[in-house]
């Protein structure tokens, strides 16, 4: 009877791990087809072939690196993909600017993004490339730090060959109290990690880790911050994910539900490295997404309410995120920071920009000679730390408009009716400054791309499309 009992046990969890499995595989099987119609949906464009943009899929999210030259670029690129069947939602991290391709704009990319990472930008490091081939040389304080160096320069320069001479100097033999110790404020230190979900323990020279990280990148720093001077080996066996996502399933209705929509956004987050929302409120209303919190840098605030509204089915975001006030920075301080960091920037270093900061608002003014220049403008400041909201009023001056208001007009209505796809009919079009402001109501995500695609073809500098994605169902 006891063996029977045994055997029918064991059968049960042959079954289940036999289940776990294949819903494990059929995860990995619909995210790899996503990414083949991804592909060939970017090879279909030339503007953005693979070798500038890389999607990743992780449960029907996709997080997009890489490079965009202008505002318009990244919203019709960011639009054709949500336009892709079983797509859920796109996680925006692509830079401002081309992929670099000499020497100096290879290694002007890993010094300025190395500068952003809370790890490598402790450390004076040497980085030198020849003939496409990455050195880091120079000295980091433990073990584990020269792989955290090492996998934050292989995201910035995706494909690149990179020699990792990063050095740490002998440390003396540390107890297995001074070892916990020094794991732990590396991991506080990380701002890219939660550390308080991590629990850590030390016996004879073995840290063992358990606790809750977001996502699998979460899970490799917590791991390499355990390489510290005097460990001997690290178990990170029992540490976990927060969440096991559904396989996405194909839109059977073109309206999302607003359930599904808040599902989706509060995923998105854990894949966007910027947001540092631990707990954050979503709220999904026919479409239009409220979100709630509180954060330490603005930075993370723009791009929660950038990620929800890149989520199939979101019609608008209200974004009443707060920025945490930090009672030791002044205005003036704000402003010097601000200034410091436009300095830094071999793109801002000489453009005239007038910064004025009131209440931890920062006001942008002046001109530039490029988009990519306004953008990477604002992006500095919303790093800047005691910024609560920015006003970017730069003008990017570049001589006169190539393609007048009235002429972008004149030409979008025969392309719409050029295209098989949408009608003049389907949207409201204002045209201000070469900007192209698109407002109505459309069948599918394909149409409201082809929307976007028109303006641009008219000759938009940029497009606000705020059409939205009727049910046709609905009454």
């Amino acid at each position: 009877m006891k063996s029977r009992f045994i055997l029918a046990v064991f059968g049960l969890c042959c079954l289940w791990f036999a289940s776990f499995t294949a819903s494990r595989a059929q995860d990995s099987s619909t995210d790899s087809q996503l990414n083949g119609m991804i592909l060939g949906a970017l090879i279909a464009h030339p503007e953005y072939r693979p070798y500038l943009v890389n999607a990743r899929v992780q449960y029907g999210i996709v997080i997009l690196t890489g490079f965009a030259e202008t505002e318009a670029t990244r919203e019709k690129l960011i639009s054709l993909i949500k336009s892709v069947e079983g797509v859920r939602s796109v996680v925006d991290l692509l830079q401002p600017g081309s992929r670099p391709h000499s020497d100096e704009q290879i290694r002007d990319t890993l010094v300025r993004g190395l500068k952003e990472d809370p790890v490598a930008r402790r450390f004076p490091m040497q980085i030198s490339v020849t003939e496409g081939v990455v050195t880091l040389n120079g000295e980091v304080a433990e073990p584990g730090d020269r792989f955290i160096v090492l996998d934050t320069a292989k995201d910035l320069v995706p494909g690149k060959p990179i020699i990792n001479l990063l050095r740490y100097p002998d440390i003396p033999a540390r107890s297995d109290q001074e070892i916990l110790t020094q794991v732990r404020r590396s991991m506080d230190e990380d701002t890219r990690l939660n550390a308080a979900r991590v629990t850590i323990e030390v016996v004879d020279g073995e840290a063992t880790l358990s606790g809750v990280v977001n996502e699998p990148r979460e899970l490799m720093r917590t791991y390499y911050h355990a390489w510290v001077g005097g460990v001997q080996s690290v178990k990170a066996h029992a540490m976990s994910l927060a969440h096991r996502f559904p396989v996405p399933a194909p839109r059977k209705s073109l309206r999302t539900p607003d359930d599904e929509i808040r599902t989706v956004v509060k995923e998105a987050f854990l894949y966007d490295p910027r947001i540092t929302l631990i707990d954050p409120y979503v709220g999904v209303s026919l479409g239009e997404v409220t979100l709630q919190g509180a954060v330490k840098e603005y930075e993370a605030k723009r791009a929660a309410g950038d990620t929800a509204r890149n989520t199939v089915g979101v019609v608008n975001v209200v974004n009443a995120i707060m920025v945490v006030e930090d009672p030791d920075l002044s205005d003036s301080g704000i402003t010097e920071a601000v200034k410091r960091a436009f300095t830094d920037s071999e793109q801002l270093r000489d453009t005239p920009i007038t910064i004025l900061t009131e209440g931890g608002t920062v006001r942008l003014t002046g001109s530039v000679s490029t988009e990519t220049q306004k953008i990477v403008a604002g992006a500095l400041t919303a790093k800047v730390k005691g910024v609560r909201d920015i006003t970017n009023d730069l003008i990017v001056n570049s001589g006169e408009l190539p393609i007048s208001n009235e002429d972008i007009t004149a030409r979008i209505t025969p392309l719409f009716q050029n295209n098989p796809y949408v009608s003049p009919d389907m949207a409201e079009v204002t045209v201000i400054n070469g900007r192209v402001n698109l407002a109505g109501t459309v069948a599918t995500e394909q149409q409201r791309y082809f929307m976007t695609d028109v303006a641009l073809g008219a000759g938009a500098l940029i497009v606000d499309n705020r059409i939205v994605v009727e049910d046709r169902k609905t009454p």
